[in-house]
This record gives C-alpha cells, structure tokens and sequence, in this order.
C-alpha cells in the first residue's frame, strides 16, 4: 500500500479560519415534539427537489426512510412511540450537506438536546483525466480516503483528523488502466457516512 501511495501526486491545505462559523450547533433545522410524543421536524433551506429522511438506531440500522419533496419538510412528523427504548440517529439529507439529530427515548419518553444537533458538509468528488480533486469541510471527528481496483482491492489508503477545509488532489493515471472506486469514510460521533465515485482511468493518457 505504501508502494502504491508513491504513485499519487497528493497536496493538501488545511484551514481552520471558518471554525467558528461552522463548527458550533446546526440551527438551520429542528427537531421537537408534540402533545403525542411525535418527532416534529423543520427545516431552513434552499428550495431543492427532495430531502431523503432517515432514522437509525444505535448499531446503525436504518428502521425509516423516506424520500420527500422539501416543501413537505416543514412541520412534518414521525410517530416513533412503538419503537424501544434507545438512542436513534435522524439524519436529514440536502444536496449539499446532511443534517444530524441525535435522539434519546427512555422510559417511552422523548430526549432531544440542540447541542447533539449538527450539520456534516458532503466531499466535492470532481475527477478530470484520471485526476481526482477533493474539497470539503469537517470540523469533527476524522475522515479516510480509500482507492479500491475494479477487483474489489484496496490499493491506498491515508487518514485525516479534520481540522476544517481539506483540499487534496490525486493523480491516478499511473495506474494501470480499468475503473477505481475512490471512496471518502466520514466518522464522527453520532455518524458514519461514505461518498464515493467511480473513476475510469485509461493507459496511455496522462494529464499536463
């Protein structure tokens, strides 16, 4: 794996100079509840065509999922009086980023807290000529970068603690031609997510 890490060109930045801005409580969303113990859920954003919902539980298992119009997200409301006690994961996703609340139900009753509410910003992917460039912005927990072969192997991998924007370019076109999954694992508490990308690279074509 250290071999094949020799054969990308990679460079990085990091800057924390937004920190503040981002790095505190997501109010651009909330989550509350009525008189019948339901999740009321609302959101400020950008009209955009949908919103995927999703609900997990603490082994992250997806228990509810739906995908709505974002005009229907205002208001909206979820019945999880028949599920157990536990804690659950409501992740809200947007083209741009996706919104987390994390939920507590004990004893049948509801815990919701503004501070285990945040926002985590999706990795620009953008590939040119078997040159791949990354851009995003997390400011808690790590990320890692993984490059798999059309044959399921992983061929690099490198770790990151975020530390607020990242940007990084990687030049497969030393690779040996076919497609690559270029994979970007986000940990964090209260959220695991995975963006990735296929990337074809042909031998023979460098880029300039």
């Amino acid at each position: 794996m250290r071999n094949i890490s020799k054969l990308l060109s990679i460079s990085f930045i990091l800057c924390i100079s937004y920190f503040n801005l981002a790095a505190g409580t997501d109010t651009s969303f909330s989550v509350t509840t009525d008189e019948n113990n339901y999740l009321v859920v609302n959101v400020n954003t950008a009209l955009q065509e949908d919103i995927e919902v999703t609900i997990k539980d603490s082994y992250g298992a997806e228990i509810y999922s739906e995908t709505i119009d974002a005009n229907k997200i205002r208001n909206r409301k979820y019945d999880i009086n028949d599920i157990k006690d536990g804690i659950y994961t409501l992740l809200l996703e947007l083209d741009n980023e996706i919104k987390v609340q994390k939920i507590k139900k004990v004893n049948q009753n509801i815990e919701i807290f503004s501070e285990d509410r945040f926002k985590v910003f999706k990795p620009t992917i953008q590939e040119n000529n078997g040159v791949v460039s990354v851009t995003m912005l997390q400011f808690h927990g790590d990320f890692e970068i993984k490059i798999y072969d059309q044959d399921g192997k992983i061929i690099f991998k490198e770790e990151h603690d975020a530390r607020g924007s990242f940007k990084s370019r990687y030049n497969l076109t030393t690779l040996p031609g076919g497609n690559y999954n270029f994979i970007i694992d986000v940990e964090q508490e209260d959220f695991d997510g995975s963006f990735n990308k296929n990337i074809p690279v042909t031998t023979g074509i460098a880029s300039l």
